[in-house]
């Protein structure tokens, strides 16, 4: 307990520096680093499936064994798919919810048109289906905007969490301005 506030400050810094530094990689260079993104866990997934498949599964029952064994094979399908195409399955991806989002406007904008012959229904069930048909038609017509949206989006929670843990560093270097480890009294648990 005695060193605590002398390493959490450090390690405040630390964490600020490496957050502001990786969020601004990911700010300004949204396509490579999702393209790592995806190969890190695509990664994952393989030595998760190739682990599955290689450790010895004999001691366990039938079913079990062959689910355990058709669940690596999944794994290491996926692994191999986003290692290969990380950016190409970020695309589908993106066209088959751009066509989800299509579909559900369409179904809410007859639906709003149809009630209109029994009641008034609500404005904000029109606007929701005509913000639905924008993101749609981004979605699809531009799907690597939206890879670059959320690897900005992570970017920017970075850089915040990065400064905060910088400011942090600050005020706890005020808090014990010229202080040293030997200077603060060591509290035991009993006494808290």
């Amino acid at each position: 307990m005695k060193h605590f506030h002398f390493i959490q400050h450090k390690r405040n810094l630390i964490r600020g520096i490496l957050g502001v530094l990786l969020g601004a990689v990911m700010l300004f260079v949204p396509g490579i680093t999702a393209k790592v993104i995806l190969i890190l866990i695509g990664s994952l997934f393989l030595v998760i499936g190739l682990s599955g498949l290689l450790f010895n599964t004999k001691k366990i029952s039938l079913p079990f064994r062959n689910l355990l064994r058709t669940e690596s094979y999944i794994s290491v399908l996926i692994g191999l798919v986003l290692v290969v195409f990380p950016i190409q399955l970020t695309e589908i991806l993106s066209f088959i919810v751009g066509l989800g989002l299509l579909l559900l406007c369409i179904r809410q904008g007859l639906n709003y048109f149809q009630t209109m012959q029994y009641f008034n229904p609500s404005k904000l069930y029109l606007i929701s289906a005509i913000v639905e048909l924008i993101i749609a038609v981004i979605l699809l017509f531009f799907p690597k905007l939206l890879v670059s949206i959320i690897v900005w989006v992570v970017g920017c929670i970075l850089v915040l969490y990065g400064a905060n843990q910088i400011g942090l560093y600050i005020q706890m270097k005020r808090k014990y301005n010229g202080a040293s480890s030997k200077d603060i009294e060591d509290v035991d648990f009993k006494e808290l």
